[in-house]
């Protein structure tokens, strides 16, 4: 082997050796670096967990938070039900005791106002004691043919007094050949809780009105409406009347507040018979409240007119008798018999120390204006004409 040669071969054993040291120290830089990395990674990871622990320790504090909340509404839900329960039954109660005493006053009371004012107590017992049985379900009712305008005439003759000390006129406009479907107590403490309503809310003198109105609708349904020209009702209070005790200031009627509970009575009594409130009103103009009942038939009926003619023949009265109450005929044919003011002052004119007869004659006019029978009255009239 020449030197040449000799010399080439340690070249390139010189050269391969700095090769795998290059390579070496560059595998070595990865490991180095690779490790750093991982080290880093692992501190990452590390640090991520503690922070998932800690998320998983603050996740689990506020579970035990939401737990014992929840626990703790639930017992304080449950002593709201159970103070609800306990309110619901002593009003229930207490309310339920009040009918018999008021009931008592009705039926030994002699004083008019007394027995008036104990009827519209005993009304809003009613109320309440509905609302409270029959609230989110129907009141069980029961239904028959009925005369609408007798039964409205019943609740004028038991809200009278209070429209009275107003002078504020209520005509009754239903023909008096309607019978509808109903539950003649429920229907009748709708329109008494309507009138009353109506009677809080109107200027003194001013007018109620009952109208009906027969649907065209081949339904055999009519329309009955109760309207004042009162204050009337603010157009966004109108969804909250019906709430229970809602309270409207009356003040400006000479008023005191209303507890509401009037109207929310109406609109579950109303619902029960398959229909619906409607309520039309302008401020300082009117206020309108609107049902509809189905009509069971129409047809004329007599008012036991015959025994009426029969009891006001029996008075008997003479020619001087007759000369004598006819002075007031004009002014009593003038006047409705639910316009009581001004027909308690017609009556207190009469001189019932003229005759027997005379005095029977307007004893007969009192029991008219008190009970708001028109057919007595009318009857009356004609005797003397």
């Amino acid at each position: 082997m020449s030197f040449t040669t000799e010399l080439l071969n340690n070249n390139l054993i010189v050269y391969a050796f700095f090769i795998v040291l290059f390579f070496l120290i560059i595998l070595l830089l990865i490991i180095f670096v690779s490790r750093i990395r991982l080290k880093k990674t692992n501190f990452l990871l590390s640090e991520k967990n503690k922070e998932i622990v800690s998320q998983r320790e603050e996740i689990q504090k506020q579970k035990d938070k939401i737990i014992q909340k929840t626990m703790d509404l639930l017992v304080l839900n449950k002593e709201l039900k159970e103070n609800a329960e306990l309110r619901g039954g002593l009003t229930n109660m207490i309310v339920h005791d009040l009918k018999n005493p008021i009931s008592n006053i009705i039926n030994i009371s002699e004083n008019r106002e007394i027995t008036f004012f104990a009827k519209d107590m005993l009304t809003m017992v009613e109320n309440i004691l509905d609302i409270q049985k029959y609230e989110g379900m129907v009141i069980p009712l029961n239904k028959k043919d009925i005369l609408l305008r007798k039964n409205a005439d019943e609740a004028i003759k038991q809200i009278s007094i209070f429209a009275e000390r107003k002078n504020i006129k209520i005509k009754n406009e239903i023909s008096d050949d309607i019978f509808v479907s109903a539950d003649e107590a429920i229907l009748r403490r709708i329109f008494v809780n309507f009138l009353s309503n109506a009677v809080k809310y109107t200027f003194s003198n001013g007018i109620i009105k009952i109208e009906f109105r027969i649907l065209n609708d081949k339904s055999d349904r009519i329309k009955v409406c109760v309207t004042d020209n009162g204050i009337g009702i603010k157009e966004e209070s109108i969804p909250l009347i019906f709430n229970k005790f809602n309270q409207i200031l009356a003040r400006k009627t000479g008023e005191a507040r209303s507890t509401g509970i009037g109207l929310t009575f109406c609109k579950m009594a109303v619902e029960a018979h398959g229909s619906e409130i409607s309520v039309k009103s302008v401020s300082n103009e009117f206020t309108s409240f609107e049902f509809v009942l189905q009509i069971a038939e129409i047809k004329k009926t007599k008012y036991r007119q015959d025994t009426i003619n029969e009891k006001v023949k029996l008075i008997n009265l003479n020619v001087d008798d007759k000369n004598y109450l006819r002075q007031f005929y004009d002014e009593f044919n003038l006047l409705d018999v639910y316009e009581i003011s001004e027909l308690r002052t017609v009556q207190n004119i009469i001189d019932e120390n003229f005759s027997e007869n005379v005095k029977k004659w307007k004893n007969e006019l009192n029991k008219a204006i008190y009970n708001c029978n028109s057919e007595l009255y009318n009857a009356l009239k004609e005797s003397i004409n």
